[in-house]
C-alpha cells in the first residue's frame, strides 16, 4: 500500500518551493547558486520540475535566465493537454506576480538549505511510511538513516558558505572605513578617467622625467589633491632632493595662489599679510601634511618613519611621497648597483601592500636615462635603471621634455604626459597632451 495523497501533502512545503522558483526567475545570481545545489527532481510536482529544468538549462548552457517567452512556447510542446497547459501558464503567472512582491527575508543560503532539508524529509518520509505499511522494519530503518544523512548534508551546505559570508561581511565593513579604500585623485581629470577614478591604496606610482621636467612639482600637485580630496587623509613626504623649508614652500605657494619664486623674494607687509591669510584659510589642509627628511640615506629609515605615522593614525588613509628613491640605499647591500636600485623600489612596494586594512599609497619620482632625451614617446626602458622602477609600479607616468615657457610651480602643465605602464586601467602607452 502506498502513502495516501493526504499523507504526501503533509510533507510538502509548497511555499518554500514557490520561493525557490520565483527567486530564480527574478535573480540570476540566486539562480546560479540554487542550480548548483538544488536537484532537478527535488520538487514535489512535475510542473515545478519542468519550470526548474528550463531555468537550470538556460543557466548551465547559456549563463542567462530564460526569456519570458521561452516558458509559454515550450509549455505547448511539453504539455499537449490544453488543461495542463493552462495550469502551467497559470503557475507561471502566479510566480511572476510573486516576483514583484517582497520575497523571503532569509539569505540565499538559508533558503536553499531550507528547501533541500524539506525535500530530503519529504522524499525519505514517503518510502519510509510505505515500508512501515508493509511491516518491513529493516527497510524503514535504512530509509530513515539515509534521510537523516541527506538532511545533515543539506544543512552542512550552509556551514562553509555562512562562514565565508561572515568573513566577507567583516571585510566589506572594514573596506568601508575611511582609511581602507583610499582613491587619490591625480591632478589631471583625463588621467583619473584612464585609471578608474584615481590611485587606489596599496599601489605604487612612479613618475619619470628628465632633470627640471617637473617631477617634484607633479608629485607635490598629487599630494595637494590628496589632502584636498579627503578631510581624513594624511600626506607623509620625504623630499630627499630638497630641504624641508623649500619643500613646504611648494604648498604655501599653492595655498597663497602665488608662484613659489615670490616667496623667496622680499615681500611687502601687505603681500606677507595676504599670503599669511590665505595659508591660514587652508590650515586644516596644511596641518595634515607631514614633511620629514630621512634619518639616513637608507630606505629603511623612510619605512620605519612611515610605519610610525601609520601606528599613530589608525584608520586614516596615508599617501607616502618619496622624491626620490634614486638617492636612497636598500636596507641590505646587494651584489650590484642595479640590484640595490631594485631592492629600494621593491621595499617601497612591499610597504604599500603590507597592511591589508590600512594600506599606504606610494608616489615616487625616478630620473629618466639619457636615451629619453628629446623622445616623443618613452617606456620602461627609459627609467634610470631599466625595469627596476617599472617592475613594481602599478602606474608609470613620464613627463616628456618640453621647450615651452612655464611657471616654476607647475612646469609639468606644459608637457605631454605619457602613461607607460597602467595596471589600474585598460589604457596603456597613451599620451595626455599639455
Amino acid at each position: 500500500m502506498s502513502a495516501s495523497p493526504g499523507v504526501q501533502e503533509g510533507f510538502i512545503d509548497e511555499d518554500c518551493e514557490l520561493d525557490i522558483l520565483a527567486s530564480s526567475m527574478r535573480d540570476k545570481h540566486f539562480a546560479k547558486f540554487a542550480v548548483a545545489h538544488v536537484g532537478e527532481y527535488s520538487f514535489s510536482n512535475r510542473h515545478f520540475v519542468w519550470i526548474w529544468q528550463r531555468i537550470s538549462h538556460c543557466i548551465l548552457i547559456h549563463d542567462e535566465l530564460p526569456a519570458s517567452g521561452v516558458y509559454s512556447d515550450e509549455a505547448r510542446g511539453a504539455f499537449p493537454d490544453e488543461e495542463e497547459q493552462a495550469a502551467v501558464l497559470g503557475l507561471l503567472i502566479a510566480l511572476d506576480d510573486r516576483k514583484s512582491e517582497d520575497m523571503s527575508p532569509r539569505s540565499s543560503i538559508e533558503r536553499v538549505v531550507l528547501f533541500n532539508t524539506h525535500a530530503a524529509i519529504r522524499m525519505g518520509a514517503i518510502p519510509m511510511l510505505e515500508a512501515l505499511n508493509r511491516n518491513d522494519i529493516a527497510e524503514a530503518q535504512r530509509v530513515l538513516e539515509e534521510t537523516r544523512d541527506k538532511v545533515h548534508s543539506a544543512q552542512n551546505l550552509s556551514q562553509p558558505l555562512l562562514s565565508m559570508a561572515a568573513t566577507l561581511d567583516a571585510d566589506l565593513a572594514a573596506y568601508g572605513q575611511p582609511g581602507n579604500a583610499p582613491v587619490w585623485k591625480l591632478p589631471l581629470p583625463t588621467l583619473n578617467r584612464l585609471i578608474a577614478g584615481g590611485l587606489p591604496g596599496a599601489h605604487l606610482v612612479v613618475v619619470m622625467g628628465s632633470t627640471n621636467s617637473g617631477k617634484s612639482a607633479f608629485l607635490a600637485a598629487i599630494a595637494w589633491e590628496a589632502l584636498a580630496s579627503s578631510p581624513e587623509s594624511l600626506v607623509l613626504s620625504f623630499p630627499v632632493e630638497e630641504g624641508i623649508t623649500e619643500y613646504r614652500a611648494r604648498f604655501h605657494a599653492r595655498a597663497a595662489q602665488i608662484d613659489r619664486s615670490r616667496l623667496r623674494g622680499a615681500l611687502s607687509d601687505l603681500e606677507r599679510g595676504a599670503v599669511k591669510t590665505r595659508c591660514l584659510a587652508q590650515a586644516a589642509l596644511l596641518e595634515r601634511l607631514i614633511v620629514q627628511q630621512p634619518a639616513s640615506s637608507n630606505i629603511g629609515s623612510v619605512i620605519s618613519a612611515a610605519r610610525q605615522v601609520r601606528s599613530e593614525n589608525p584608520g586614516r588613509p596615508i599617501l607616502l611621497v618619496v622624491d626620490s628613491p634614486d638617492d636612497l640605499q636598500p636596507t641590505r647591500k646587494a651584489e650590484s648597483y642595479r640590484l640595490e636600485r631594485a631592492r629600494v623600489f621593491t621595499e617601497l612596494d612591499m610597504l604599500a601592500k603590507e597592511e591589508a586594512m590600512q594600506p599606504f599609497s606610494v608616489a615616487v619620482t625616478t630620473q629618466a636615462n639619457r636615451a629619453a632625451a628629446g623622445k616623443k614617446r618613452v617606456g620602461a626602458q627609459h627609467t634610470s635603471e631599466t625595469k627596476v622602477s617599472a617592475d613594481k609600479a602599478a602606474l608609470g607616468l613620464a613627463l616628456l621634455d618640453s621647450d615651452a615657457p612655464c611657471s616654476e610651480e607647475d612646469p609639468w602643465k606644459v608637457t605631454n604626459i605619457q602613461i607607460w605602464k597602467n595596471r589600474l586601467g585598460s589604457v596603456n602607452d597613451f599620451q595626455i597632451p599639455a
